[in-house]
């Protein structure tokens, strides 16, 4: 603590620090994944949800909570979910 207030441990990491690498080495990896795996099947399944998971596989579903569903049925930190045409990208842990 400074002066009664908590000191910020993150203060002193400069622009490019190891979390926002960290971050950014991820979002492209996920847009690498989409690019390989969902981008081609775009016209059939726009607006659908997709899971692709760490060995490739694409499991579709209309709605967020069905594909969060199966998700949950093949666990994997390295799961991706996107809406087919948009992109968002989030973590869940």
């Amino acid at each position: 603590m400074v002066g009664g207030r908590q000191r910020n441990p993150l203060r002193h990491m400069k622009d490019g620090d190891a979390m926002a690498r960290g971050r950014n080495a991820q979002s492209e990896h996920a847009h690498r994944v989409y690019d390989l795996y969902v981008k081609p099947v775009e016209q059939t399944h726009q607006g659908q949800y997709v899971l692709v998971t760490p060995d490739g596989q694409t499991i579709f579903a209309p709605t967020l909570v069905e594909v969060m569903q199966r998700a949950h049925q093949r666990p994997s930190p390295d799961n991706y979910i996107f809406k087919v045409g948009e992109i968002a990208l989030g973590t869940l842990r």
